[in-house]
């Protein structure tokens, strides 16, 4: 059996992807929360920017101006920020976060199970 086909979107982005490192935090329930952090190419970071400012306002689009984590801190990894330069920005998209710094190839995702 070979690696399963994907589409050549998904290709494309992959490529462009350094590295990525992840964490699950579950409960018995089988709710809890996925926290990544990706390091993307400096020309897919400034896409992903690009693209989500374009797209997304409202209260789906938040700007932390050197505030602490806009989430609850007690589960998160080692490696997760506690704090955010000015100018981050979060993008919520039902129970998942993105968060992106206004500099640097960095981004960060977390996904909330309920």
């Amino acid at each position: 059996m070979g690696e399963p086909t994907r589409p050549a979107k998904f290709a494309a982005i992959e490529a462009r992807v350094r590295g990525i490192r992840g964490y699950t935090e579950s409960s018995s329930r089988g709710d809890g929360s996925d926290w990544f952090e990706a390091e993307l190419t400096p020309d897919l970071v400034a896409e992903v920017r690009s693209r989500l400012d374009a797209s997304i306002i409202g209260p789906d689009r938040r700007v932390l101006n050197g505030r602490d984590a806009p989430h609850d801190t007690t589960a998160t990894p080692r490696w997760w920020p506690d704090h955010w330069p000015a100018g981050t920005v979060t993008y919520w998209r039902g129970h998942s976060m993105l968060i992106l710094p206004p500099t640097g190839t960095r981004a960060w995702l977390i996904d909330f199970r309920l």
